[in-house]
């Protein structure tokens, strides 16, 4: 009983960060809008669970540097069938160059309801009914099968061995 607790609580704290992360650099559709610009990277990845190919993001504004996505990274396999309430089996390999350009699913959760701003906001404040609407659009591709990473690294000639990852690890 305590490993499916843990195991849950792992997987409220990565939905946590995924979404964080989406908030903090904001959802990136493929093309070109609000001053960046995104294309399929012409980088494949390596892994030990097989190839990736994910995409570029370069911004008008000069100031910030391009980035390089990779979205929907599955780390275990689908928490499906007699894997659902187990710990996290590892993924199996995968053949070919995976496309790494849109966000898996997000765990199951029931979002609280903020259609009346008025009642709303006499149960919280401001600066979290703004945070819900903006996690709103991102919560509607929901499912078990949700064991998925989103990476972003800044994009430059460094081979992927000795390439710098961002982690942000945040608490909403």
């Amino acid at each position: 009983m305590k490993m499916c607790q843990s195991a849950m609580a792992v997987l409220c704290w990565l939905v946590t960060l995924i979404m964080a992360t989406a908030l903090a650099i904001g959802d990136w559709p493929a093309n070109q809008e609000g001053g960046k610009t995104q294309v399929s990277s012409s980088r494949v990845v390596n892994t030990r669970k097989g190839s990736l190919r994910g995409l570029y993001q370069a911004f008008d504004d000069k100031q910030l540097a391009a980035v390089e996505l990779f979205l929907g990274v599955p780390y275990a396999s689908p928490p499906l069938g007699s894997l659902r309430f187990m710990p996290p089996v590892t993924v199996s390999p995968w053949r070919g160059i995976r496309q790494a350009d849109r966000y898996g699913p997000v765990c199951p959760q029931k979002f609280p309801d903020i259609t009346n701003e008025t009642e709303v906001l006499k149960r919280m404040p401001r600066g979290r009914l703004e945070t819900l609407k903006k996690l709103a659009p991102m919560l509607t591709n929901q499912s078990e099968d949700c064991l998925y990473l989103n990476i972003f690294t800044p994009y430059s000639t460094y081979t992927p061995e000795n390439s710098p990852l961002i982690v942000k690890l945040s608490k909403i």
